[in-house]
């Protein structure tokens, strides 16, 4: 499965959560921060109160930044959204999506030891099986696949990771039965399977046919 076929996918899947999560943590930094200033201009010599402020206004900055990377991204501006991303961690070294988004766009640039080093900090399974598997390291991205399975059995793009993993490998079966469960999961892209060409080796196979006739 092509990295920037991955990459739009997960875009569909994780652009309202990204874009809510970044809005909810920009307006929870803004809220800190008026009243912060007018603490400090209470307390001018509180150098606490100066320290607090300090990094609740850094956590603003990196939630800019990383919403910065995200436009970046949609761009497949690579370089540029990593170095946002780095300007985010830099200033909040526990944002995980900024670490998680950076490893996506190590990943699409073909820099996959990098991008397994981001994504081992952000916990992100699926998105660092896929850097596996495209290392030839098919255990580790079996092993990632199955836990993002196991936190979330209702998400399908484990299962079409599987499933062209399998497929690339020459096992029919269990690439015909991840096939299955990622439609039975709910993502029924059906333009985008009979273009990918990881799914060659199964395309004349009774179940591959069976799963899209009628498509």
């Amino acid at each position: 499965m092509p990295v920037a076929a991955v990459d739009r996918l997960r875009k569909d899947t994780q652009k309202s959560k990204e874009l809510e999560d970044v809005k909810k943590k920009a307006d929870e930094a803004f809220k800190e921060i008026e009243k912060l200033k007018s603490e400090l201009a209470a307390v001018k010599a509180d150098k606490n109160k100066q320290k607090e402020y300090a990094k609740t206004a850094d956590i603003l900055s990196a939630a800019d930044w990383l919403e910065k990377g995200y436009q970046h991204n949609l761009k497949n501006e690579h370089d540029s959204a990593i170095e946002a991303y780095t300007k985010a961690i830099a200033l909040d070294p526990n944002l995980v999506l900024a670490y998680n988004n950076r490893g996506n766009d190590y990943n699409n640039k073909g820099q996959h030891d990098r991008a397994i080093e981001d994504l081992n900090k952000a916990i992100a399974f699926v998105n660092r099986g896929l850097a596996y598997s495209y290392k030839r390291q098919h255990d580790r991205a079996i092993e990632d696949y199955n836990k993002a399975i196991a936190l979330n059995p209702n998400n399908a793009l484990p299962y079409y990771n599987f499933a062209c993993m399998y497929s690339l490998k020459g096992d029919k079966l269990k690439a015909c039965d991840h096939f299955s469960k990622t439609v039975e999961k709910g993502f029924k892209n059906w333009e985008y399977f009979k273009k990918d060409s990881d799914l060659d080796n199964i395309r004349n196979d009774d179940c591959y046919k069976r799963i899209m006739e009628g498509r």
